[in-house]
């Protein structure tokens, strides 16, 4: 069975994609933390050593997806417990409604 999905547009009454909801239509919830923790990371307010990530500046401004990945490790937490807790916050479920994969 395969997947598909059209890109809404403004004039169609939805809103133009970001890069968190590419991440979710290529990957699901768990691709959008990973595209999250990617963008702290080359931001440098996130550190990732071995299994853990670790705050290490202010976000600035950010999209909800960012600010739940900072909250969710104020200290140092490991990758696998960010991505499940994130996954499962309020802005990722904000992106699967918005973006709903249908099969054709």
């Amino acid at each position: 069975m395969a997947r598909s999905w059209r890109r809404r547009t403004a004039a169609q009454g939805g809103a133009a994609l970001d890069r968190y909801a590419y991440a979710f239509l290529a990957g699901g919830r768990q691709r959008v933390v990973e595209s999250a923790v990617v963008a702290l990371t080359e931001q440098g307010v996130l550190s990732l050593s071995a299994a853990r990530l670790r705050a290490t500046g202010d976000l600035r401004s950010g999209h909800p997806v960012e600010e739940a990945v900072m909250a969710a490790c104020p200290r140092s937490r490991r990758v696998q417990e960010v991505i499940d807790r994130v996954g499962r916050s309020q802005p990722v479920d904000d992106i699967a409604r918005r973006w709903p994969v249908s099969a054709c």
